[in-house]
């Protein structure tokens, strides 16, 4: 139950540091993630997963939060039955936010895919070992 932790963290932390553009540079998606809610409230930006990656940034980094605030919950969590559920649906926001970054109809954003490659592997050993440990308590 320890490594699924220290993989849940991992996966978290790197998940944050995914680069997406920002403007004329680029900067990890921890960032936005701060700064989203405040640009919704305030009116700045309107939720969308169309347009082109400026447009759906803050969309899809609000929604990556959302993912990794689950995954936070799961580490949390003692109740082994709840924590892999959390997991499964932590992994599956934490995936989709990523694909919708870097899945383009226009252009393929591979800075961001590459960046984001570390996320991927990591979020795999994760689903692997939960599933392992979810088949070895079931028997």
């Amino acid at each position: 139950m320890q490594s699924i932790n220290r993989l849940l963290l991992l996966t978290t932390t790197l998940s944050i540091l995914i680069l997406i553009g920002a403007g004329e540079g680029k900067v990890i998606i921890g960032w936005l993630e701060i700064i989203a809610p405040f640009e919704f409230i305030k009116g700045y930006s309107k939720f969308s997963f169309t347009g082109t990656t400026d447009d759906k940034t803050f969309s899809i980094s609000l929604i990556a939060l959302v993912g990794q605030i689950i995954l936070f919950v799961a580490c949390l969590n003692k109740r082994q039955s709840i924590k892999f559920k959390l997991v499964y649906i932590g992994l599956f926001i934490s995936i989709f936010s990523f694909l919708i970054l870097t899945v383009d109809f226009s252009n393929f954003n591979d800075y961001i895919f590459w960046s984001g490659v570390p996320f991927l592997i990591s979020a795999i050993f994760l689903l692997i070992m939960t599933i392992k440990t979810n088949i070895q308590a079931l028997h």
